[in-house]
């Protein structure tokens, strides 16, 4: 019988065999080096975290979900196309433009009382038609914010 067990180990299938099993050793003590370097600086835990978001994540993901998701990004991308289209991109560069101007002119300044502000808007033609269009602007949005009222 030990015999036998001699000629298994010289046997160059068995050899192989080893040489596969040290390969593997050093696989596993380099694979376990790496993940004691993980645990240590907090990777480890960081991964397994983000590992239950994604699975909850992948287990919310109704067709449903999709769907609703999918459709919210088509209009958004038509919404941003149409204000494109209307030069809205130059409407709120100069909007913000023009509030950092103004903020800027009147930043040290006291507040304008109520007659002064209706002197400058009697006699400044820009600021009436300015205002002419703010308040058409709001009979409008008030007029198109139907689905946020409350329904009795």
């Amino acid at each position: 019988m030990a015999h036998g067990v001699a000629y298994n180990l010289n046997h160059s299938e068995t050899s192989e065999l080893l040489q596969e099993l040290e390969k593997v050793n050093n696989n596993l003590k380099t694979l376990l080096q790496q993940l004691n370097r993980w645990q240590e600086t907090g990777t480890l835990d960081t991964l397994i975290k983000l590992g239950v978001v994604i699975q909850a994540a992948k287990d919310s993901l109704t067709p449903g979900v999709i769907s609703s998701v999918l459709s919210q990004v088509v209009n958004t991308v038509s919404l941003l196309d149409r204000i494109q289209s209307l030069g809205g991109d130059q409407l709120i560069a100069s909007t913000i433009q023009a509030l950092e101007e103004a903020i800027q002119e009147n930043k040290n300044q006291p507040p304008k009382s109520l007659w002064s502000l209706l002197r400058l808007l009697n006699q400044d033609p820009q600021v009436k038609r300015s205002l002419g269009i703010f308040v058409s602007f709001l009979q409008k949005f008030s007029a198109h914010l139907n689905f946020a009222q409350v329904k009795e």
